[in-house]
């Protein structure tokens, strides 16, 4: 996600409306009571909060996992946080909390004594779709992986979309990552592609390897090359 993308403007757009609501009910908001959690180094979280501070006009101090928690004070006033881990931390719950950039993640507002705000980044179900028909202009089945409950609302939404396309939403949640080769046999030959959201429950080296074993391995042109990679070459004495 580039600093200067649709998709940057936008969340920059959002969190800056979000902490505008919370500035309401948290007077200081916009001083150094703010603080931004981090779940890791990853470029998408850097750029994020790189777009954040140039929209909010100053720098703004960052903690990363797993240091965060013992950093914060009760003086905190106002936590933004970029990724699903980063979200889930234990805050102080006198702190307004907005999370972004956790997609698969609903957190209980019931729980904090300050206001919750969830920022959404995920695509429009049509453009989502029209974007992977143009990829696969034959794509009639759509196998949909994920695990935290957050995505049930856009999975809904993302089956009305597709069912005005034509394409059949195949939803399958992953109770545990490492039952993910079970799921993949369950539905091969079934399915024309796969989706997997931004699920912090599934974005890892494990789920992705394993995507992408099956991708190759259901795919006749790669497949047909990795049996010719895979002969003995022909003697040449």
């Amino acid at each position: 996600m580039k600093p200067g993308s649709d998709r940057a403007v936008r969340l920059r757009r959002a969190l800056l409306l979000a902490l505008g609501a919370i500035a309401f009910t948290a007077p200081g908001a916009w001083s150094q009571d703010l603080v931004a959690v981090m779940s890791s180094r990853l470029a998408p979280y850097q750029e994020a909060l790189a777009g954040f501070e140039s929209a909010l006009g100053r720098d703004v101090p960052v903690l990363e996992l797993p240091q965060a928690d013992a950093n914060l004070t009760g003086a905190t006033r106002v936590i933004v946080t970029f990724g699903g881990k980063a979200a889930l931390q234990s805050f102080p719950k006198n702190a307004a909390l907005v999370y972004c950039l956790a997609p698969g993640l609903e957190l209980d507002r019931t729980l904090r004594k300050a206001a919750t705000v969830k920022v959404w980044m995920l695509p429009r179900p049509t453009d989502l779709l029209g974007r992977l028909v143009r990829i696969q202009p034959s794509l009639s089945r759509l196998a949909v992986l994920w695990a935290a409950e957050g995505n049930q609302v856009y999975l809904r939404e993302l089956e009305a979309a597709a069912q005005r396309r034509g394409v059949r939403i195949v939803s399958i949640k992953v109770e545990d990552a490492s039952a993910m080769p079970q799921h993949l046999r369950a539905v091969e030959g079934r399915i024309d592609a796969i989706w997997l959201p931004p699920d912090p429950l599934l974005v890892t080296a494990q789920v992705f390897a394993v995507l992408k074993e099956f991708s190759w391995s259901n795919h006749p042109d790669i497949a047909r090359r990795r049996r010719a990679a895979a002969r003995p070459l022909p003697r040449t004495d």
